[in-house]
């Protein structure tokens, strides 16, 4: 089986053992790692998962992190909505050429969402990646409730290549957990309007390293 190591200790949200039991079935063997107690990464990570941090990481962790990255490594990055600044986090990003916009999705299209919940969104899939087109040429629909805004950085390395993966409609824009919160979820002037991205998939030419981010 192939180890995948689910990072922990940063308030993330834990892979459920039900999804546990069906990457096992798909040949992956999922154990939990504290990095602050191990201070490396184990050599057999196929698949490094940061799933939802909402706690930033450590400097020393951001920095393993990244090295592991940079040396052929491959990991599984989502995003939550959180108060907290995220500044390491922020870093490991970035050099990745994206960003946490610290924005939720909201769909203003009918056909991509479920339940007439405009943050319950069925994104369109691209059918050109390597990645989606067996899911989008047998018409899986995936669904991506509260979804966040990934959002691409002005510059980046040029090795670096970003694929959009899942996205929202052009009738979609982002908010702000203090608007949505506030019950201010119309669009306002300043609000990035869609297609926006929800599922990237990076890959770094120097090194194969690919990074995928919700």
């Amino acid at each position: 089986a192939e180890a995948v190591y689910e990072l922990t200790g940063h308030n993330e949200t834990p892979i459920g053992d039900e999804l546990k039991k069906e990457m096992g079935y798909s040949g992956f063997d999922v154990q939990t790692l504290d990095l602050l107690q191990s201070r490396e990464i184990p050599e057999d990570c196929e698949i490094l998962v940061i799933n939802g941090p909402a706690v930033d990481l450590s400097k020393s962790e951001s920095d393993t992190i990244k090295n592991y990255l940079e040396n052929g490594g491959k990991a599984f990055i989502t995003l939550t909505l959180t108060t907290q600044d995220m500044p390491n986090f922020d870093s490991l990003l970035a050099s990745y050429g994206i960003a946490d916009s610290g924005r939720l999705i909201v769909e203003g299209s009918a056909d991509y969402v479920i339940d007439n919940n405009p943050l319950y969104i069925i994104p369109d899939l691209n059918s050109e990646s390597k990645i989606c087109e067996s899911l989008a040429s047998a018409g899986t629909n995936i669904l991506t409730p509260a979804a966040m805004y990934v959002e691409r950085l002005d510059t980046k390395r040029s090795t670096v290549n970003i694929e959009t993966l899942a996205s929202s409609s052009t009738y979609s824009y982002a908010k702000t957990l203090e608007d949505i919160s506030g019950n201010n979820a119309n669009l306002a002037e300043t609000d990035p309007t869609g297609p926006l991205d929800i599922v990237v998939s990076i890959t770094d030419t120097d090194n194969n390293g690919t990074e995928n981010g919700t």
